[in-house]
């Protein structure tokens, strides 16, 4: 990834994590489907959002799921490094390097916080990152709306 803020042009495309019959990570099917998101010009993608079951996959599973996309998908990369543990969401900041930006959601666990709980948690899920981040506002499962 270049220093420069990358252009991500839409739609973007938030994937699934395909799992196989014993609930393991189906890379395979993965890269399959990652080749088909390319053969049908997705331009850039979100791996390990909300699609991607990110609140039960582990940080293990995220890392070989964002391992695999950058590796086998020649489109922008979003990874998606939501977590109510800011040092978890900071971990995966830190971990997602090869991406071409970062998603995070505000504390979905931590509802209404004030404002300046928000930024808070920010500020420290995000200590030292210096890549493009998008903030989700996605109220409905935060009850945090990052817009009034």
């Amino acid at each position: 990834m270049n220093n420069c803020s990358p252009v991500i042009e839409g739609p973007i495309f938030a994937i699934v994590t395909p799992f196989n019959a014993h609930g393991m990570l189906d890379e395979m099917a993965l890269r399959d489907y990652l080749d088909y998101l390319e053969s049908v010009g997705v331009k850039a993608i979100i791996v390990n959002g909300t699609n991607g079951e990110f609140p039960s996959t582990t940080i293990e599973e995220k890392l070989k799921v964002l391992e695999v996309a950058v590796n086998h998908y020649s489109g922008k990369i979003i990874s998606h490094i939501s977590s109510c543990c800011y040092h978890e969401a900071n971990k995966m900041a830190w971990l997602s390097s090869q991406a071409d930006a970062l998603l995070i959601l505000p504390p979905f666990y931590f509802n209404s916080l004030e404002r300046t709980g928000l930024v808070a948690y920010f500020r420290q899920a995000l200590n030292g990152i210096v890549m493009p981040v998008l903030l989700y506002d996605f109220p409905r499962y935060t009850n945090n709306p990052l817009f009034c």
